[in-house]
């Protein structure tokens, strides 16, 4: 399972107050340069609205150079005044960063017109763990197992 270790334990973290990181076995960090060659989102045509949540609205999409099928996940902006807000920048860094099979990709990011339209094209996932649990609350379709259970569990901690 993962481990977590402190600051003094971990010589990446920048100095200030004590806290934790989470080690997760498999998990391999990609090279990031985030804004180095953004394109337009123009380039990604919206097919339909998947979901919108506290930090953004997802749409599933298409490239219209490779006709690849992406989740489009616009970044909420509207209560930052002063340029891009840190915990949105927090998020992108960390999501481009991250390489694991239980995490969805980020391939990149990609801009509007202006600087705060910001969406991360995402590997596009057919089903979420909210939507099967959706399905199986207004269906006869089977609950999970004891074991499905306990695999989700070790897999969130």
């Amino acid at each position: 399972g993962p481990q977590r270790v402190t600051e003094a334990e971990h010589p990446s973290r920048e100095e200030g107050p004590s806290r934790s990181v989470v080690h997760m076995p498999g998990l391999t960090k990609r090279p990031l340069n985030m804004l180095q060659g953004c394109r337009s989102v123009d380039e990604f045509e919206r097919l339909n609205k998947i979901d919108e949540g506290t930090y953004g609205i997802v749409f599933k999409a298409r490239d219209k150079t490779t006709g690849e099928v992406a989740a489009l996940k616009r970044v909420k902006m509207e209560k930052e005044v002063d340029g891009f807000p840190l915990t949105a920048l927090r998020e992108v860094n960390i999501l481009l960063s991250l390489d694991h099979p239980s995490i969805v990709n980020v391939n990149e990011v990609v801009i509007g017109t202006s600087l705060t339209s910001v969406f991360m094209v995402m590997e596009y996932v057919e089903n979420d763990l909210k939507g099967i649990m959706n399905q199986m609350a207004q269906s006869s379709a089977p609950r999970f197992t004891i074991p499905e259970v306990k695999a989700l569990m070790i897999q969130l901690f």
